[in-house]
């Protein structure tokens, strides 16, 4: 048989299917075979397997490929989310790479066999990623009688700390019984890395994977490697990329370094570039011995470098950036020099990992900076520095006392840079209070210059005792508390208040009139409540206050913290400063107290007591003449209810009656006060006996 049935499609319900040692040699669609839970196509022509052929079949679980002539599986075949296939048989194939998405297929599996394939590399075309939050099998993964050549370089998938190979990918076992091994360095994140448990579960086999190369490693096991611990040394893989011409580059991954050795090849400078490490290896240590190199020239792969071999070259410049560049940690070999001085950025470097020739050292002021670097860096006493003066040969740890006309110019950091790095300082200091805490600085300058302008002018009466109130009018706790006692207490002392529920007329425009009161008052008092801030009406009152503040040196802001709120929970800036350091008032004080708090702030603002009562008496008058100017034509005589301005007025004033006949049997109910008028039998207001004060007349509702 050559390919499968052309009725296949009439048994939809089959279960199981063996066309073993037949002449198929594609499978075609089957997609529609749902109940499909085995298929066995052992010892078939075979040649490649796409990612749809399996598609779709969710309850196969065993399939055996065995004996074909397979070249090529397409990326994800297996490891689809909508697959559960946990037997896979592809052994004795053609395969020379396989996908990592059918090699570590996500969820559970029991085997999968790759045995006896010519597998070269484990490749990652379908742009797999490892992702920790996953698991990768629990079963057999088994490739004997591969030609693998190394182990997989799990970082170039996404798995950059083999540590975690034992936690994610659980293989129950993993055969890898290659007799082509490349014994190097891919060998050694395994080694290092992997738990003991883990290599011994993910390795079952170490015993069998036979290594190729190189030479003086051939025959052995890699378990022979896993145990001669002081050779992984040796282990080492050979590196072409980027690698300078002629040079040798190799990968020491047990040192995580990169050597690259350029000795003996008759260069005049030093290379341009410098390869990395296979397994993102950034150190190297670079072999530049008995060359013509003559200059220590600065390169982007300076800082990169953790031994520099320069024995047998004369060295006659060494760039000051290059050195500033260098890790202090650096081994440096420069014993051929012609150098007299060296730059003062070998400060920085440690002088026990230095050898440096001194020849031609010369004792100067100049050089005077080595000394303190080598009495107090300096371990090793045989690897101490000498410099020559007038024919004599010194210890540069002893040049004070030798070269005596410096005029104190031996400084281990110049004085000029400490005084700059203070002001560095000094300004970033300055510069992050000034970020954080520019509203608290700028109050508390207002503060100090008003209490100077308060002494030093008489205001004017209209400028003294006018105060604008700012608070949430939604908030009913606040309202009460800011109408009956704040407002009231104010006015007996003499001051003239604004609040906008109480002092503006319905129907005018608000943001106006608000705007227009708010430049007319010198003292505002805002009130502060945890939702205050998210009321747009209360954020445009805060605007405009802080813009006549800012721009005002006479006007003066109260905060009444109404909640205790903490200037930590306060996300407005502004407000957050002014809690911090601006005038509070605390609402935890008894109120007797925390309206005499307020009072005390206010003291330099209080005028005569003549003046007060006339004020209070002009203030009633304009409330009275106020409320009175909804007319009597608003009643409905006919149905015994106010209008819609009527309504309007009676919220907005009725409290400040209900104050002054708290003690009548008539009083508002205070717990429906703010509540609606709309009760169908009871529209005219919300009174507790059927009747309202407005204006101090008692008008009664219709029965």
């Amino acid at each position: 048989m050559r390919k499968f049935p052309q009725n296949l499609i009439q048994f939809r319900n089959i279960t199981r299917i063996d066309f073993s040692r037949n002449r198929i040699t594609e499978i075609g669609n089957i997609t529609f075979l749902l109940d499909l839970s085995e298929l066995i196509l052992e010892e078939n022509k075979i040649r490649h397997i796409s990612n749809q052929t399996f598609y779709g079949l969710v309850k196969l679980r065993t399939i055996n490929l065995s004996r074909n002539l397979i070249k090529d599986i397409d990326p994800n075949t297996i490891s689809s989310s909508e697959l559960n296939i946990f037997r896979l048989d592809i052994s004795n194939n053609l395969l020379t790479e396989v996908d990592i998405t059918n090699f570590m297929p996500e969820g559970p599996l029991c085997e999968i066999s790759f045995d006896y394939n010519p597998i070269q590399n484990i490749v990652n075309r379908g742009g797999f990623k490892y992702n920790d939050s996953k698991q990768y099998g629990d079963g057999w993964i088994s490739m004997k009688n591969s030609s693998l050549q190394s182990l997989v370089n799990w970082t170039n998938f996404g798995l950059n700390d083999y540590t975690d190979i034992g936690k994610t990918i659980t293989y129950g076992i993993f055969y890898f019984g290659s007799k082509s091994l490349n014994c190097d360095c891919s060998l050694i994140p395994y080694f290092v890395n992997t738990p003991a448990s883990a290599m011994k579960v993910h390795m079952a086999d170490m015993d069998k994977a036979m290594c190729a190369s190189p030479q003086s490693r051939q025959g052995k096991t890699m378990y022979d490697i896993y145990n001669a611990k002081d050779k992984w040394d040796e282990l080492v893989c050979d590196i072409v990329a980027d690698c300078p011409s002629k040079c040798y580059c190799y990968d020491q991954q047990i040192r995580k370094r990169v050597i690259v050795d350029c000795s003996n090849l008759g260069l005049s400078e030093m290379p341009d570039t410098l390869p990395y490490g296979n397994w993102g290896s950034n150190e190297i240590a670079l072999l530049l011995s008995n060359n013509s190199i003559t200059r220590l020239d600065d390169r982007d792969y300076i800082n990169r470098i953790s031994f520099l071999d320069l024995a047998g070259n004369i060295i006659t410049y060494i760039d000051n950036k290059a050195v500033g560049r260098m890790t202090q940690s650096i081994e440096l070999y420069i014993p051929n020099n012609t150098l007299q001085i060296l730059p003062k950025e070998f400060l920085y470097l440690d002088p026990d990992n230095l050898l440096i020739g001194d020849k031609y050292l010369q004792c100067s002021c100049e050089f005077l900076w080595a000394e303190n670097w080598e009495k107090y860096e300096l371990h090793d006493i045989n690897k101490s520095l000498h410099c020559m003066y007038k024919g004599n040969r010194f210890r540069v740890d002893e040049m004070t006392n030798i070269v005596s006309d410096c005029k104190n110019q031996s400084l281990e950091i110049p004085n000029l840079a400490w005084i700059f790095i203070g002001l560095l300082l000094g300004l970033l200091a300055t510069g992050f209070i000034l970020y954080n805490f520019w509203y608290e600085i700028f109050i508390l300058y207002r503060r100090c210059r008003l209490h100077i302008i308060e002494k030093k002018f008489v205001l004017s009466p209209d400028d003294m005792d006018s105060i604008y109130i700012c608070l949430h009018e939604g908030n009913s706790n606040t309202f009460k508390w800011a109408t009956r006692e704040l407002v009231p207490y104010l006015n007996g002392d003499g001051f003239k208040t604004t609040l906008p529920c109480l002092d503006f007329l319905p129907g005018s425009e608000i943001e106006t009139e608000i705007i227009k009161a708010i430049k007319s008052n010198r003292v505002y008092i805002i009130v502060l409540e945890e939702d205050s801030c998210s009321k747009s009406s209360f954020e445009f009152e805060f605007n405009v206050i802080w813009r006549e503040f800012a721009s005002q040196s006479m006007k003066k802001i109260i905060v009444v913290n109404f909640d205790q709120i903490e200037s930590k929970y306060i996300q407005e800036r502004r407000l957050k400063a002014l809690v911090r350091v601006g005038i509070v008032a605390d609402f935890c004080d008894r109120e007797e107290l925390l309206l005499k708090k307020i009072r005390k702030h206010l003291s330099k603002l209080l005028t005569n007591s003549s003046r007060r009562q006339a004020s209070n008496v002009q203030l009633n008058m304009e409330r009275t003449e106020v409320i009175h100017m909804s007319n009597v034509s608003d009643l409905d005589s006919e149905q015994g209810t106010w209008t819609t301005d009527t309504v309007y007025m009676h919220s907005l004033f009725h409290h400040y009656h209900d104050d002054a006949n708290q003690n009548s049997h008539d009083s508002v109910n205070e717990s429906n006060v703010f509540k609606p008028l709309n009760a169908p039998k009871h529209s005219t207001c919300n009174c507790k006996h059927r009747k309202c004060y407005l204006s101090g007349t008692i008008i009664h509702e219709k029965q």
